[in-house]
């Protein structure tokens, strides 16, 4: 679909906590069950998130690539053991809190609403210690921790996701024991482990709504993740039946007490206790009862239905047996198309036609009644650590046909999806996982200390659907070569003086001695005061040749010279003739005001003169200077730096007195086809 989401929809990238902070005991943190799970070797290769992406201390380094993304909206995670390193409130770390103090600051100065999740899989280990999520104790324990975070960050945070992903937590962490901290007892424990955590968000829900909406103005939700399950025969009820119960121990099981009537779905319970009744002996499942009290007091608290969504199942009917675990109980068995494509995640298929209908059924199923909005709080797919992660083509394809179901949904179904969140921001470290599968937006090189972070060509790819926002097909304006007669140069001038006198009448009558004109002044400059970057063509352009461009003396310098080291040359340079896109990333995480970049003679007069006119090498330059203005960048262009074309340096090029009328045209020239948008010029 070629068109664009509705004016004011958001647009963001996430991380988790324990995949990119690092620093995994500092600045007075406790240790996490992901801290524990790691330092016993249950990760992939016995790799550990102590480092990860390190950024505990990269807070300027990951703003600057948001603002590179051009996303208005940030999700992140606390840990809640950077804050409480105990769980408690009594183990308060002051240095935690002021680390994200610094980052959701960052974040407003550059224009990017925080979004933050209270709870994303890492536990205090001090809390697992009592059982974690299985000790009832815990619901009041998080109610303190959340009422914290919404006291100290709630004037500028407005949006809270109390969980993300708790089916991930109940089912990975306490069923099969393949997350931390490694429970396997899906009999009991994963039960009431989501049976705590529904009563833990809502306790959370209720204190914001108590106590803070009213002065922040804030909204708290649910982040929860689904597959959609597709009945491996539409035509079979069984099928079809199956595929439902597949939703409902999946979605349904956190979705349904929250959205629909405060307790677990009809299904659900019905299929615990059929298979109760069936094995006496060995009961697969013991489901906990919630009170009238608490199901009242769960039932409403979510301002907004948060999806996580990356894959689709194909589900028939089966008898599970006394099997524990939602296979087993629920009667289902779940396969995938072998037509799919397949990821390096065993579990993630690329099943883009899924997520709309999920979408469809989500509003049908929970907010028929309550119009809710749905944000997309999750969506992605990772790749092998070892492929070329730069060119992430299927990457790429994942997201382009995901965002394009989404908006699908939206603008012929009706579905009110509001955000689309693309996980996630940067590789990290991914649970069990450890660093084999890379789902970021960035590359970040973990073989080095200092976890250099390099965009992606999915980043890039993100950023225009962001500056469409959407699909819709924005053709760059196009500037002909302006036609204007030659403009006869004026008398030469005298050269000016006064860039070389202007020290020496300073050094005179200033006051200063000699030790205050070497004195470190502290301030700020004047408000307005322009902050700029700068290039110049011959040394990144590249593309020495391409698209009818002619040889400047550079080009021929270093192609015949050996004075140069590794005779390096400019041929290719940093490629910035290809990679436009990858350069206005920069300048826009930058924030640079203004840009002075060169141009290349010969690219636009390939032989120096009018009358070889190459349009391409034109359409580049619009293609820059429209970008730019775009974005608030002020071009600033340089007609001449150092890259003479080489046709007229052949007929002794600035010792000619020809020159003069030359360089003339090509000035008036450039003048006349980029003036309307350049307003400051630098002619060598």
């Amino acid at each position: 679909m070629q068109k664009s989401f509705p004016f004011g929809f958001q647009w963001a990238t996430s991380s988790v906590s324990f995949k990119v902070e690092g620093g995994w005991s500092e600045g007075g943190k406790g240790e996490t069950i992901w801290d524990r799970f790691g330092h016993e070797g249950l990760a992939f290769a016995n790799q550990t998130a102590d480092l990860a992406c390190d950024s505990y201390r990269k807070v300027d380094y990951d703003v600057y690539l948001l603002r590179g993304l051009q996303v208005d909206t940030y999700q992140f995670s606390i840990s809640w053991a950077r804050i409480f390193p105990t769980g408690y409130r009594q183990s308060q770390s002051e240095k935690g809190a002021q680390y994200y103090d610094q980052l959701i600051n960052a974040l407003i100065a550059s224009g990017i609403q925080p979004i933050v999740t209270l709870y994303h899989w890492d536990l205090p280990q001090a809390l697992q210690n009592y059982g974690g999520w299985t000790n009832a104790s815990i619901v009041e324990a998080f109610k303190d921790y959340a009422d914290f975070c919404f006291s100290r960050f709630g004037d500028r945070v407005k949006i809270w996701n109390t969980f993300n992903s708790p089916w991930v937590v109940s089912h990975a962490g306490y069923g099969t024991g393949v997350h931390a901290p490694g429970v396997k007892d899906y009999v009991e424990s994963s039960y009431q482990v989501t049976h705590n955590i529904l009563k833990s968000h809502a306790e959370a829900w209720h204190a914001y709504n108590d106590n803070y909406r009213k002065t922040q103005g804030g909204k708290v939700g649910i982040a929860l993740n689904s597959d959609w399950a597709e009945p491996s025969d539409p035509a079979k009820p069984e099928d079809v039946a199956a595929a439902d119960r597949y939703l409902q121990f999946m979605l349904g099981w956190f979705a349904h007490p929250i959205f629909v009537d405060g307790d677990y779905p009809a299904i659900l319970k019905d299929q615990v206790e059929q298979k109760k009744t069936a094995c006496s002996d060995s009961v697969p499942a013991k489901l906990p009862v919630f009170t009238p009290t608490e199901s009242q007091r769960i039932l409403g608290t979510a301002d907004f239905f948060g999806l996580n969504h990356y894959t689709s199942r194909l589900v028939s009917n089966s008898n599970g047996g006394c099997t524990p675990g939602p296979d087993g109980v629920g009667d289902f068995h779940a396969t995938v198309d072998p037509t799919w494509s397949p990821t390096a995640s065993d579990w993630i298929y690329s099943v883009p036609w899924g997520l709309r209908r999920l979408l469809n059924y989500i509003s049908t199923e929970y907010l028929n009644v309550n119009k809710l909005p749905i944000y997309i709080t999750g969506n992605g797919m990772p790749t092998d650590y070892s492929v070329d992660s730069l060119t992430d083509t299927s990457i790429m394809n994942y997201m382009r046909s995901y965002i394009n179901e989404a908006l699908k949904a939206t603008l012929t179904d009706g579905v009110d999806v509001q955000r689309f969140t693309v996980q996630s921001l940067m590789d990290g470290f991914e649970a069990n996982q450890g660093y084999s599968q890379r789902f970021g937006l960035h590359y970040v090189n973990f073989e080095v200390g200092s976890r250099p972070r390099t965009p992606k060509q999915s980043a890039y790819l993100y950023s225009e659907i962001i500056e469409q926002n959407g699909f819709t097909s924005q053709k760059s304006k196009k500037f002909k070569a302006a036609e204007r007669p030659l403009t006869r140069r004026l008398a030469a001038l005298p050269p000016s003086e006064v860039p070389s006198q202007a020290k020496v009448v300073w050094e005179k009558f200033s006051s200063q001695s000699n030790f205050h004109r070497k004195f470190y002044h502290y301030g700020t400059f004047p408000e307005g005061f322009s902050w700029g970057i700068s290039s110049s063509a011959y040394q990144i352009e590249g593309g020495w040749n391409a698209d009818g461009k002619g040889p400047s003396i550079w080009d021929t310098f270093t192609q015949t010279t050996d004075t140069i080291p590794d005779k390096a040359n400019g041929n290719v340079a940093c490629d910035s003739y290809n990679r436009l896109n990858e350069d206005l990333y920069m300048l826009r995480a930058l924030r640079v005001k203004s840009y002075r970049f060169s141009l290349s003679w010969s690219r636009i007069f390939p032989d120096g003169t009018r009358k070889s006119l190459n349009q391409k090498g034109v359409d580049y330059y619009n293609r820059l200077i429209d970008r730019l203005i775009a974005y608030n960048i002020k071009p600033m262009v340089t007609l001449y730096h150092w890259d003479l074309p080489e046709a007229l340096q052949k007929v002794n090029g600035w010792e000619s007195a020809e020159m003069i009328d030359i360089f003339n045209d090509y000035c008036d020239f450039c003048f006349a086809t980029f003036g309307d948008r350049v307003k400051f010029w630098i002619t060598g």
